[in-house]
Parts: C-alpha cells; sequence; structure tokens
C-alpha cells in the first residue's frame, strides 16, 4: 500500500503511519469538468471483475458448521 487519500468533511487528525497520497477535493478540483465517455457497440460482450475483497469477506464471516 502506498499511502492514503485524505476523503472528510472537517479537519480532523488521521493516526496512521501511511504517508498521505492526496487529499479528494483537491484532486477532484484539478479534473476537467467534462468527460466524454468512450461509446461502444450495445452488443459488445460486457466483463464483470470482482475485487478480491468480495471474494474474501465471505470465507473469513463463514461459519465453521457451513464448512
Amino acid at each position: 500500500m502506498r499511502g492514503y487519500l485524505l476523503c472528510q468533511e472537517a479537519p480532523k487528525a488521521v493516526d496512521t503511519a501511511l504517508p498521505l497520497v492526496g487529499e479528494f477535493e483537491h484532486l477532484l478540483s484539478q479534473q476537467p469538468v467534462h468527460y466524454d465517455f468512450p461509446t461502444f457497440d450495445e452488443n459488445a460482450v460486457a466483463t464483470l471483475s470482482i475485487p478480491l475483497v468480495l471474494r474474501v469477506i465471505p470465507k473469513v464471516f463463514s461459519s465453521p458448521i457451513a464448512n
């Protein structure tokens, strides 16, 4: 992990040893106001990628009886 991205409403102390990567509102303000989404064929095949976290959580919280 390279660090953390700060996203908070009011300034609060953050207790972490990770380096600050950036502040969300500042990074957002540097982006263009308009984004041209790419066009694609509506009949194109779509792929869904499930993040690793969603695959790990059920294993962590599964009941030993169910195994």
